[in-house]
């Protein structure tokens, strides 16, 4: 396990796999990379503020369950999140009880906080392209148009921009 987070492997995996799927944007549909990994998504009645998505391997199936009761754009960043966990490598490792996750007894706070920020970085990558975002920034200057442009939270949008030192 590494002892920092590889962001720059997380940048790379979000940059391919928008190659592979042959994605444009903004902004970034999620369905290409969830068919290309053949992942299936399901989204699911959980607790409000105990799980967001989780990234389960059943036997030989690939499925991400989603917090149906969140915002659209906080279920789109949860489930590019849950492909990071998956194309970074974390569930290789990893196993838990899906009937704990269903009823809100599974642990989210000790989880692995490197695999956590690795995956949202993914995720910020993978929805907010750095070459997109920087263009797009350079023609709109209003965080509320480019949250809505590409489909995030502004909160998601502002954290992208000052990791980026954009701003």
């Amino acid at each position: 396990m590494p002892l920092k987070p590889r962001f720059t492997l997380a940048t790379r995996l979000a940059q391919k796999l928008l190659v592979e799927c042959r994605v444009k944007y903004p902004p970034v549909p999620l369905e290409p990379f969830l068919s290309h990994l053949k992942i299936n998504l399901l989204p699911y009645d959980f607790p409000q503020d105990k799980v967001s998505a989780v990234f389960m391997r059943i036997d030989d199936l690939l499925v991400i369950g989603v917090n149906k009761n969140h915002h659209p754009n906080r279920q789109r960043f949860s489930i590019a999140h849950e492909i990071g966990h998956y194309h970074l490598g974390h569930h290789i490792d990893f196993s838990f009880d899906p009937s704990e996750v269903a009823d809100g007894r599974f642990d989210l706070l000790h989880g692995n906080v490197i695999q956590e920020q690795e995956a949202n970085h993914f995720a910020s990558e993978l929805l907010m392209p750095t070459g997109s975002l920087k263009s797009q920034f350079n023609k709109i200057r209003d965080a509320k148009e480019l949250a809505r442009l590409y489909d995030v939270s502004e909160q998601a949008l502002w954290i992208r921009l000052m990791k980026l030192k954009i701003i």
